[in-house]
């Protein structure tokens, strides 16, 4: 059994890590690009838009639209879509001060000549020599201003402990939740059934309010990680606590696939999001 818990007391060690995001000094930078402050204006609040990612959109459609028109033999539209790229890229390249060595014109120049050229072979490679300017800048910017200007914070969502009745934070609430499915773990091993059914209806409960949070990010109900089949494994592991003999590792694999399921695979996709808000 002493497996089983140490699986549920490392998930535990991963929901630990979440403190941070309310508060810790522990959250470095190493290694992801730090923003420009001139990238917020061009965010809200401080724009009524996203105008950096409009603006994004609408350099990859002209630039899309040079080799669609390409493909319709249609030599007419893609200079037009060039001229329309072209503009748009220069004026982007002003909006952040700091990222105007992204937006190196050779390559740009490069693919007028080609259009000009009419050889169909080097105006894609031309595109394609375009496109991987704005492939190397997204590599390093992309995620990290997602994440910063596209996600929730996480520190403004509250809520209410069932158990307890007081206003917790989201990392707070997270702690919670980990003390009680790691107390369902250590009970079991202890030979204290009653008691670990305590723990599972405790943490069942606070599992619910955390599921209610979603609704603060998302509009519709999440069809994974709180859904139907980990809750499944919640009434399965609450059926092998009410057995007269509680099988150890039939309880032990319910509470490490709920804690993969849910737990490990919310926070691969949620934590670097509030991780680069936090930094």
């Amino acid at each position: 059994m002493k497996k089983y818990v140490i699986a549920a007391l490392v998930i535990g060690a991963v929901l630990l890590a979440a403190a941070a995001i309310s508060g810790g000094e522990g959250a470095g930078s190493a290694g992801q690009p730090s923003l420009p402050k001139s990238l917020d204006s061009l965010y809200p609040p401080a724009s009524p838009t996203p105008r950096y990612l409009i603006d994004m959109l609408d350099l990859g459609t002209s630039l899309s639209g040079i080799a669609s028109d390409l493909f319709e033999d249609d030599p007419t539209n893609a200079r037009a879509n060039y001229e329309r790229f072209r503009q748009k890229y220069a004026e982007v390249a002003k909006l952040v001060p700091e990222w105007q060595d992204k937006y190196p014109t050779a390559p740009v120049d490069e693919l007028g000549r080609a259009l000009d050229s009419g050889d169909r072979g080097a105006i894609m490679a031309a595109v394609d020599r375009v496109g991987r300017v704005c492939h190397d800048c997204h590599l390093s910017y992309m995620t990290p201003t997602q994440q910063r200007h596209h996600w929730g914070d996480f520190g403004n969502i509250g809520v209410t402990d069932p158990l307890t009745g007081e206003e917790l934070d989201y990392a707070q609430l997270m702690l919670r939740l980990e003390t009680s499915m790691a107390g369902v773990a250590l009970d079991i091993e202890q030979g204290q059934r009653e008691n670990a059914q305590k723990q599972l209806a405790g943490f069942e409960s606070r599992f619910a309010a955390m599921k209610e949070t979603c609704r603060a990010c998302h509009e519709t109900d999440r069809a994974y990680y709180v859904d139907y089949r980990v809750q499944g494994k919640i009434d399965a592991l609450r059926q092998a606590l009410s057995e007269p003999t509680v099988d150890g590792r039939a309880a032990g694999e319910l509470l490490r696939g709920i804690g993969q399921e849910s737990c490990f695979k919310c926070h691969l996709v949620h934590l670097p999001a509030a991780y680069s808000k936090h930094r």
